[in-house]
């Protein structure tokens, strides 16, 4: 177990449990979650209408614990899987990186440990919240997350280092690597196709940035007033309409968004 096979099986397993991580957070929680922002944001309105600001409040409370819930948990899918491609592309440069095989697979192993503490302590950060945290604004999830993310970034600098020094040596360029040089029809079609969802993610995300992103931005802003102006004019009807335009909107969002990411 060198550390390239440590770095590839490490990735695999990060990249599999995020996918199955945000598969099973699609089915049972992000829909709901996001029915529950809109309930709670509707009653919100309709108690500004009616004048009474403790319900108020305490809808926009509710709002606030569901989108953390839903943030932590996309931070969780996303940064498992970016940190287990992340580990074979590290797994690739192996062979060029200028440190002894033992002190190579340490950093690898200085790297998973990072790479699977920080989503697991961001999944954590919604259900531990402050409780006995030394510090006022961060808990213990949050610095369990902040250790794992700097475990990654000190493997991944030490690797950069290794490649540096293998670099700055004579003769680096022309080691030959036999999974670089395999060129079999699963392994060009695999690269091809992986290719071209690259590139329709980075067009499609490049389309929506240049068309309709600060659009649906200024949208966000204007909904959101209007909702305020009609709550305290008492016009239920100019609510109502802008609630559903909202809800709209966010759809629109977050499925763009979705393609884009996941495309990539």
């Amino acid at each position: 177990m060198g550390a390239r096979r440590l770095l590839l099986l490490g990735g695999i397993g990060l990249i599999l449990t995020g996918m199955f991580f945000g598969d099973i957070f699609a089915v049972y929680t992000l829909h709901q979650n996001a029915a529950q922002v809109g309930t709670n944001l509707a009653a919100a309105a309709n108690a500004a209408l009616s004048g009474n600001r403790h319900v108020v409040f305490a809808n926009f409370r509710n709002v606030g614990m569901f989108l953390e819930n839903r943030g932590t948990k996309v931070d969780t899918h996303v940064h498992m899987i970016d940190f287990g491609y992340l580990a074979l592309l590290l797994a690739i440069l192996q062979p060029w990186v200028s440190f002894a095989e033992s002190w190579k697979k340490k950093i690898a192993w200085v790297f998973l440990t990072g790479g699977w503490l920080l989503p697991v302590g961001v999944y954590l950060i919604h259900y531990v919240g402050l409780a006995h945290s030394p510090l006022k604004a961060i808990g213990w999830a949050s610095i369990a997350a902040d250790f794992g993310g700097l475990l990654v970034l000190l493997a991944t600098l030490a690797y950069l280092v290794g490649l540096g020094l293998r670099f700055r040596s004579e003769g680096a360029s022309s080691r030959a690597d036999d999974l670089l040089n395999d060129r079999s029809r699963e392994g060009r079609l695999l690269f091809a196709g992986g290719v071209a969802l690259i590139l329709l993610g980075f067009f499609h995300g490049a389309y929506y940035a240049a068309s309709d992103l600060y659009r649906h931005e200024a949208q966000d802003y204007s909904l959101l007033a209007q909702m305020s102006a009609g709550a305290a004019a008492g016009a239920r009807e100019v609510v109502d309409d802008a609630l559903v335009g909202y809800g709209q909107l966010q759809g629109a969002k977050a499925v763009n968004i979705a393609a884009h990411a996941h495309s990539v």
